[in-house]
Formats: structure tokens, sequence, C-alpha cells
């Protein structure tokens, strides 16, 4: 096998590992959430979890402030699962992150970069909630 075709596959098995550990992490949000009683404010009446209201913004929204609000609500759950994952599970998310959202020129050299980690694990949550079923709560 060639370096360049080592280094390739090098690079999809990371981000492979990357996107199985995003949605794990997410599906640890998403526990959290649904634990969480509904709070009411976003208008989302029949909901009972945060996780209801949560995919009921993503899939109808969520607009103006509700997304403001919505990134307050979670970014702390972001914060604080993707910190404490292991050091070597942060570098190579931070690798996938900077390939996926082509930040590799934003960054001198390889580090863990927070801000990217959450970034992707917020879009393995919204896909989640993008693809959850609503229809029991009525038409929409």
């Amino acid at each position: 096998m060639e370096l360049d075709d080592l280094e390739e596959q090098a690079f999809k098995a990371v981000r492979a590992y990357a996107r199985a550990l995003n949605g794990r992490t997410a599906n640890r949000i998403i526990h959290t959430l649904r634990r969480a009683k509904a709070a009411g404010v976003y208008g989302d009446a029949g909901h009972r979890t945060r996780w209801d209201e949560f995919c009921h913004e993503w899939q109808e929204g969520p607009h103006g402030p509700l997304r403001t609000a919505w990134e307050q609500d979670v970014y702390p759950y972001l914060a604080s699962y993707s910190s404490g994952l292991a050091d070597e599970d942060q570098l190579l998310l931070s690798a996938a992150a900077m390939w996926e959202f082509d930040e590799a020129q934003n960054h001198r050299d390889l580090g863990i970069c927070p801000e990217l980690i959450q970034r992707s694990i917020m879009d393995a949550l919204v896909k989640a909630a993008m693809a959850r079923d609503l229809s029991r709560f009525g038409p929409r």
C-alpha cells in the first residue's frame, strides 16, 4: 500500500471514529434532555420533555430569539460532555472537525479545539432531532 493510500485510509478511520463518538456523546445529551421536564416557554403544548421541545424547535424552527435560547440551553451540555472525553478522543474529534468544517487553514498545529468538537456534537444532536417522528404531538 502506498503511503498516500495509507494516510487516506487512516483519515477515513478517524472520521468514522469521530462520527460514532459524536453520536454517542449526542445520545448522552439526549438522555439528559429526556429526563428534564419541558420548560413550556417555547410555546410547544403537549411536549413533556426538553428533548420533545428541542426536536420540535429544530424541525419547525428555531426562529430568532428561540434559537439563541436553545443554544444557551444546550451548549453547557456540549461543553461538559465534550470536555469529559479523553484527551486522545478530543484530539481525534478536533482533527475530524477541522476536515469536516474546512477549518484546517485556521489552525497552525493539530490540537484540541473545543469549539469545533462542540459544533460536531451539536450537528449529531440536530441530526437526531430532525430524524425524530413527532407525529404523536399532532399536526405541525
